[in-house]
């Protein structure tokens, strides 16, 4: 090949010659490759039709196949079907050996699936240490979920080395995202000023997209904001129609607060009750 290039840049008429006789071999050879490529896409959708059809036992085999082939995607959801029991006896094991495959090649749910199996001693012995360096394939990534655990072991040191800026930095990303859980903890840390510098705006800020997701926690805690002022001015009214989400959902404190609010603002009709 690079001795072609070579003559080719020596003589352009040969170069010419050369090319016109190269183009239907080239076409041939991209044929002879996509070829395989497209027939286990094929195999692929029909293993997603199947399983969306709930055709378990057929959504399997074609997985199964494709996933002996080395394709990342099926044995992704190889290892989903034993882990959740869907076509096929629940199986941790074989879960986590499809699971380990699919990570190894690259695919960041597997990844984050693995971290958390071991995170959680789901089937397998619990070890932080390993969870930990999956969770930092996955966030490297981009998964958002990795991102999160992640900062949660940094934040104790499990399995990693303590540290709580690296925390802070995982559950920014993570809270960018827009994962609730995320967006409510680095609410707290901004409410608290731990590992932060403190600043009420970006707590309320947070906890705002944290609540709007329909968190209860996060829902009592920016009703208690406006009902003290805390990165806002106060508002009552805020603050009662998120005290009575979180009341709805079962917070046993929310209801209290809008009890507060009330005696604040009709203080002798209370009174009299």
């Amino acid at each position: 090949m690079y001795q072609l290039v070579k003559t080719l840049g020596a003589n352009n008429n040969n170069r010419s010659n050369t090319v016109k006789k190269l183009l239907p071999i080239i076409a041939v050879s991209a044929l002879l490759l996509s070829t395989p490529v497209l027939a286990e896409q094929n195999t692929f959708n029909k293993g997603l039709e199947a399983y969306k059809s709930q055709d378990y036992s057929t959504a399997l085999s074609l997985f199964e196949e494709l996933s002996q082939q080395g394709d990342v995607g099926a044995q992704y959801n190889l290892a989903l079907m034993y882990d959740q029991g869907k076509g096929v006896k629940q199986n941790t094991t074989k879960a986590i050996q499809w699971y380990t495959e699919a990570a190894i090649n690259g695919h960041d749910g597997a990844q984050y699936n693995l971290a958390t199996l071991y995170h959680h001693g789901d089937g397998i012995e619990q070890d932080y240490a390993i969870a930990a360096q999956w969770y930092e394939m996955a966030a490297e990534a981009g998964n958002r979920n990795a991102q999160f655990n992640l900062a949660l072991l940094y934040e104790k040191g499990m399995g990693v080395e303590k540290n709580p800026q690296r925390a802070v930095e995982l559950l920014q990303l993570a809270a960018k995202k827009d994962v609730p859980d995320a967006q409510f903890k680095l609410a707290l840390l901004y409410l608290k000023g731990k590992n932060v510098e403190r600043d009420f705006k970006k707590a309320l800020k947070l906890n705002r997209q944290a609540a709007e997701s329909g968190m209860m926690g996060a829902e009592f805690l920016l009703g208690y904001m406006y009902y003290k002022g805390m990165g806002a001015s106060k508002d009552y009214e805020q603050a009662k129609t998120w005290l009575q989400k979180a009341t709805d959902k079962g917070h046993p404190k929310a209801a209290l607060y809008i009890q507060k609010i009330d005696s604040i603002e009709s203080p002798s009709l209370v009174a009299a009750q």
